[in-house]
């Protein structure tokens, strides 16, 4: 097995998983303190490993356009994304937020036709159609 899938199946089974405990908890806790948490602890844990493993120099190498542009995507995938999808998993069903909101690559292959020009093959054409089949299946 190559090394990106197995790290890609971990994922997965790590996004499978995580779905559980938060529709429990958010019937507990509110959305954006739900968010609010989840950013401490995950700060914390990397800040801890970052310095335990050597890594605490790489923090001074950061590029301030990197850092914007991280941030940036951090709003949007963190701080937005993740309320939006808390908000969501509070009212509906796992199986029924889960799967759109992991439908998120749609719109990442649109973006990215459109900034960086990547052309769209049948094949992802094709994948992009299943997924919004996929969609409707599930409604």
């Amino acid at each position: 097995m190559q090394q990106w899938l197995a790290w890609a199946l971990l994922a997965m089974l790590c996004y499978g998983i995580a779905p559980v405990f938060e529709k429990e908890g958010l019937t507990r806790i509110d959305p954006i303190t739900a968010v609010m948490f989840r950013g401490f602890l995950v700060g914390f844990i990397l800040l801890i490993y970052q310095l335990a493993s050597g890594h605490g120099p790489l923090i001074r190498e950061v590029s301030p356009s990197g850092l914007a542009l991280v941030l940036l995507g951090s709003v949007f995938g963190v701080l937005l994304a993740q309320t939006f999808y808390f908000q969501a998993l509070r009212q509906g069903s796992v199986g029924q937020v889960v799967p759109v909101t992991g439908a998120w690559p749609l719109v990442a292959v649109l973006l990215s036709m459109l900034f960086f020009h990547e052309p769209l093959s049948w094949p992802r054409a094709a994948g992009a159609v299943l997924v919004v089949a996929g969609l409707l299946l599930l409604r």
